[in-house]
């Protein structure tokens, strides 16, 4: 042309694409394997840092001339790299991935371990519950086919006690944060009542711990409960919280060891427990009143303790029954029929409590299912022992109360196997598929 103008030969558009747009598509779809994996050609140069031309990973910035630096520093140069994983030793391979690999995984544990709810202890708890449960249902019948059903359900407590004192010991501050607050601290107080319990059986029944292992553990439990019982109504009076059923446990749980030290002591620790005694029943009393009005009769009753902690309610008068029970009936039985009367009402009252508020626990699993486990063990467990020790009943009535508890132990016994098994798939859960949902 004759204007002067240089032209641009614009390439043809072929079914809506230019070819040059397809050629690249080729060399890119060519350039990728089966997998998807890129599969890298061989330069006719050798790539190495003094040559970064030919080098693939080299900064675009750093080829023909440019004096930009490179993404990789002489370090981390992927050259280097390879080299030295070939020309290493297979001693210094192993030592480097064992420096590597236990740090990765510890840390990585510990952050799961800091997700455990400390309501793993009273779910120990109750699955020690259980088990003394079946025990005293095979004295009372005289069946013994379940002792090894118990021997392994006080395996049980026991691994799921050791698995928060890991928690406790890979992380403190996880385990002080829950020590720090009231619903989760009440949880914690059945920790030390589990302890001295297990201490007990070792030594009582396998020979594993001698007598004076057992009394120190004992007292370090007694001091642990006595201390946390202390704490926890310290931070309700400074958080200003009412009573409600998770006081149950914080407040009356270290009286486990009236039932501990009848069987190893010592002796002045023996001395102290009827007064003992007096007084945790002195701190009962009041509390069961406030407690049963606040969560039965309150205009705000449905809003205090809305999940299956409400289940704590039956727990106290069962407890103290078996308190009463197992250490030579303080008072004479008739201060033991009236506490399991006091069971047996508040058995029922909780059933209808639960039933009418079901929509408010029963529509996902949820840690204060715990509840269902030494609650209903205890309250199962104050059955056999009444019928089994109480002169009431005897005679035409025996049959009937002989009944009733074993009932209660059919009944108690899959619920709280249930209770585990689903605890179990949670922690399975959270160790092994990183579970991150926030559980208190």
């Amino acid at each position: 042309m004759g204007d002067g103008r240089r032209r641009t030969r614009v390439p043809p558009v072929v079914n809506g694409t230019a070819p040059h747009v397809v050629g690249m598509r080729r060399a890119a779809t060519d350039a990728v394997g089966k997998r998807g994996r890129p599969q890298y050609v061989a330069l006719s140069r050798q790539a190495t840092p003094e040559n970064p031309d030919a080098h693939p990973d080299a900064h675009p910035g750093q080829r023909q001339g440019s004096k930009s630096k490179s993404r990789f520093t002489e370090s981390q140069s992927p050259v280097k790299q390879v080299r030295e994983k070939q020309f290493a030793s297979p001693v210094k391979q192993i030592a480097q991935k064992l420096s590597k690999q236990p740090e990765g995984l510890a840390e990585e544990y510990k952050g799961r371990l800091e997700l455990l709810p400390p309501q793993i202890c009273p779910l120990a708890l109750g699955v020690n519950g259980l088990s003394r449960l079946l025990v005293s249902w095979g004295r009372l019948t005289g069946n013994d086919y379940l002792i090894p059903l118990s021997q392994g359900l006080a395996a049980v407590a026991t691994w799921l006690l050791a698995v928060y004192c890991l928690k406790a010991c890979l992380a403190p501050s996880a385990a002080w944060k829950d020590a720090s607050e009231p619903a989760t601290l009440s949880a914690l107080c059945a920790a030390p009542a589990l302890a001295q319990a297990l201490a007990v059986k070792f030594y009582s029944e396998d020979g594993a711990l001698s007598l004076l292992g057992t009394q120190v553990i004992v007292l370090a439990c007694y001091a642990a409960g006595v201390t946390g019982t202390v704490r926890f109504i310290f931070l309700n009076y400074r958080k200003k919280l009412a009573p409600d059923p998770s006081w149950f446990p914080g407040v009356s749980l270290w009286g486990m060891t009236n039932i501990t030290t009848q069987t190893v002591g010592p002796l002045w620790l023996q001395a102290l427990m009827p007064a003992q005694f007096c007084l945790l029943m002195l701190l009962y009393v009041p509390l069961k009143l406030v407690v049963a009005y606040r969560i039965l009769l309150s205009k705000d009753r449905n809003s205090i303790t809305p999940n299956a902690g409400m289940n704590t309610l039956m727990a106290p008068a069962s407890f103290f029954t078996i308190l009463h029970l197992s250490t030579g009936k303080p008072y004479g039985d008739l201060l033991g029929a009236l506490l399991f009367a006091d069971s047996t009402l508040f058995l029922v009252i909780t059933i209808w409590m639960l039933y009418c508020r079901r929509a408010l626990w029963s529509k996902a699993f949820h840690v204060s299912y715990v509840s269902f486990t030494f609650p209903v063990a205890s309250t199962a467990t104050a059955a056999v022992l009444a019928v089994d020790r109480l002169s009431y009943f005897e005679g035409s009535i025996a049959f009937w109360a002989r009944s009733w508890a074993t009932l209660l132990t059919v009944i108690a016994t899959p619920i709280i196997l249930l209770v585990l098994l689903r605890y179990l798939w949670f922690l399975h859960r959270l160790f092994h598929y990183g579970e991150t949902r926030k559980t208190r």
